[in-house]
């Protein structure tokens, strides 16, 4: 193997060793988020897992009237991204060139009939609702919405934390905050599946360098 054969495939396995971090440090950040939003807990087990990762899940009810109003009906949650088509050689991409995120606080009410307020803004957001509006089919600019709407059933993974209105969910320091439309088994289960796709992607890396090597040295 010469000089510059030996080079490139060190910086090939530089390349592949970051990018196999990012996708473990990932798909442990999934199957973590998977494990909890497995076992999610009743409004009575809340108070013995203050400060810890928990999942609940209830219906969602504003706690006043909806300051955001970008549709008919009330929204705990709603981003808009506006992107552009930007032309480069052959082909082209669309690029975010504005992004707006707002959330109303709400209550999240148990089937048990307790509750708890929830004010933080999420930090991932499973299972919204989407739109995409677009002048024409030709059309270079394009407005993507998203949004969670009130009243509706809500899973939430997040740190348990006692505050002056009572028991409420923070984002956890590591895996963040977040909200899906989904039951706490099908949101579990969509965190496992791109957990499994991370630690496929890091294997089938590793082989592909493997089989390299071994043509490179043939």
């Amino acid at each position: 193997m010469s000089e510059a054969v030996a080079l490139f495939f060190f910086l090939l396995v530089l390349v592949a060793a970051g990018v196999s971090a990012v996708l473990a440090y990932l798909s442990v950040k999934n199957l973590m988020q998977g494990l909890a939003l497995n076992n999610p807990l009743p409004l009575a087990k809340l108070k013995s897992k203050l400060d810890r990762l928990v999942a609940v899940h209830g219906t969602t009810a504003l706690t006043r009237e909806p300051a955001l109003k970008p549709f008919r009906f009330p929204v705990i949650w709603y981003q808009r991204i506006v992107q552009e088509w930007r032309s480069h050689g052959r082909g082209g991409s669309w690029v975010t060139v504005s992004r707006k995120e707002r959330a109303n606080d709400f209550e999240l009410r148990f089937p048990d009939g307790g509750r708890m307020v929830v004010t933080a803004r999420p930090t991932e957001v499973q299972g919204a609702n989407r739109k995409v509006n677009r002048r024409g089919l030709t059309s270079r600019r394009r407005a993507i919405q998203r949004w969670l709407a009130e009243g509706r059933p809500l899973t939430i993974l997040g740190t348990l934390r006692l505050s002056k209105r009572g028991i409420t969910i923070l984002p956890h320091s590591r895996l963040g905050l977040l909200f899906s439309s989904r039951s706490p088994r099908r949101a579990a289960r969509v965190e496992f599946l791109k957990a499994a796709g991370g630690f496929a992607g890091i294997l089938a890396m590793a082989i592909g360098l493997v089989v390299l090597l071994l043509y490179m040295q043939s």
